[in-house]
């Protein structure tokens, strides 16, 4: 009877640990217009945006820190499940002051594809996006949140 209990208690420890191993393994990166580190912390922030969201994996958070314009020269592809966020004054949501522009007409190039169930886009402005199937976002699978999206385009290809 003790050796029964003894392995029921470990079977449910090990689905528990099973369970809660995505969660501690977590990143955050951190982003400013002006980082020159890894981005492994404020103190030590990236530059590009693009590059931190490509590091990210699985439970992972990209924070871009607020009253900044973030020039986007790519689409950026989300196919984990990730939170790419907006951080204004005390962690809150800053879509109004955090904004991330395609440069259309001078680029053409979308924001962001989200092709994962578990990814989430919060708190930005999308602005001058531009793609020839659409302009800001194409979402595929996840979630878009607190988010301005105005003056985006599509491209008409010419033969």
């Amino acid at each position: 009877m003790k050796a029964q209990y003894l392995q029921r208690m470990l079977i449910w420890l090990g689905l528990a640990m099973t369970l809660a191993a995505p969660w501690v393994s977590a990143t955050d990166y951190y982003v400013t217009t002006n980082g020159t580190g890894s981005g492994t912390s404020w103190t030590d922030t990236h530059s590009n945006l693009i590059e931190m969201v490509a590091l990210a994996r699985d439970n992972d958070t990209v924070y871009v820190t607020n009253n900044a314009t973030y020039w986007l020269t790519n689409q950026i592809t989300v196919s984990y499940a990730i939170t790419v966020r907006s951080w204004g004054s005390g962690g809150i949501l800053d879509p109004t002051n955090t904004i991330l522009s395609g440069r259309y007409p001078t680029a053409t190039n979308r924001h962001f594809t989200l092709n994962n169930f578990g990814a989430t886009l919060a708190g930005f402005t999308l602005t001058k996006g531009c793609e020839n199937s659409g302009g800001s976002i194409y979402l595929q699978n996840g979630l878009v949140t607190n988010c301005i999206i105005v003056s985006n385009g599509r491209v008409e290809l010419q033969n």
